[in-house]
């Protein structure tokens, strides 16, 4: 029960708890895996970045930003460490950073981590790729909530372009940025 891969689908378990909005489980079976992680592991391994990670994820829906935000920030400094600064893991450690301080209402830090989360996959992946939509749909979403029409319609459209030719019309991600794009209208 100490094994490595007994953590990881913990961690699985965790995350699919967090989706189905019941964050008190999620955050019961992460802490499991963590545990294991940390003991099998060590404290520098990617997983255990990845645990903190899907914990400050359910810590910061169910509106506990705080620590929602400590975890995360957690999760970030360890995969800074482990996989170096252009990593696409480090770059969507940025964006759940974004989203937390965004449900927080600290504005500024919501922007300064979804940039940087884009500038990583700018260097890290190709321009297509499915991760560089999530950047700009997240910041297109920030600047549309945050009464930016202009700069909101041009990340959307990138996201909106990208999605549709990676992944087609019909998927619920390129379905919500045709939808923030049609609010915007």
């Amino acid at each position: 029960a100490e094994h490595p891969d007994v953590a990881e689908s913990y961690n699985n378990i965790g995350l699919a708890y967090v989706y189905k909005g019941e964050y008190d489980k999620a955050i019961q079976y992460s802490e499991k895996s963590l545990a294991i992680s940390l003991k099998a592991l060590g404290p520098g391994h990617p997983l255990v970045a990845i645990t903190y990670g899907n914990i400050g994820k359910a810590y910061s829906r169910k509106k506990d930003h705080e620590k929602g935000i400590e975890y995360l920030q957690k999760c970030r400094m360890l995969l800074l460490g482990a996989l170096g600064p252009k990593h696409p893991h480090v770059a969507s450690s940025y964006d759940y950073l974004g989203t937390a301080y965004e449900a927080k209402g600290e504005r500024k830090l919501a922007s300064q981590n979804f940039l940087k989360a884009l500038e990583i996959r700018k260097e890290s992946l190709a321009p297509g790729h499915p991760k560089m939509a999530e950047s700009y749909h997240n910041i297109g979403s920030f600047y549309a909530n945050n009464g930016d029409r202009k700069n909101a319609l041009a990340y959307l459209s990138e996201a909106k372009a990208i999605r549709i030719k990676q992944l087609g019309a019909d998927p619920p991600d390129t379905k919500e940025t045709i939808a923030a794009i049609n609010g915007l209208k």
